[in-house]
């Protein structure tokens, strides 16, 4: 089948030595997976901000609140 053919082309391209791309190629996945990594990046300070929030308010109110449930 059609799929199954690119799908073998595909396994075959990247074995060293049979490289059909070109520079511009190269240097335009580059470029995308440097804007991933840029989101990704923005992704990840955003949930270090969050779990940073959370641990303080896990240390700051449920902690305490469970130690005093503990003790009545």
């Amino acid at each position: 089948s059609a799929s199954r053919d690119a799908m073998a082309e595909d396994h075959v391209a990247h074995f060293p030595g049979s490289s059909p791309e070109t520079m511009d190629d190269l240097r335009q996945e580059c470029a995308m997976l440097r804007g991933q990594v840029g989101g990704l990046e923005a992704d990840n300070a955003e949930l270090q901000t969050m779990v940073r929030q959370w641990r303080k308010w896990y240390a700051n109110t449920y902690r305490p609140q469970i130690e005093y449930f503990d003790t009545e």
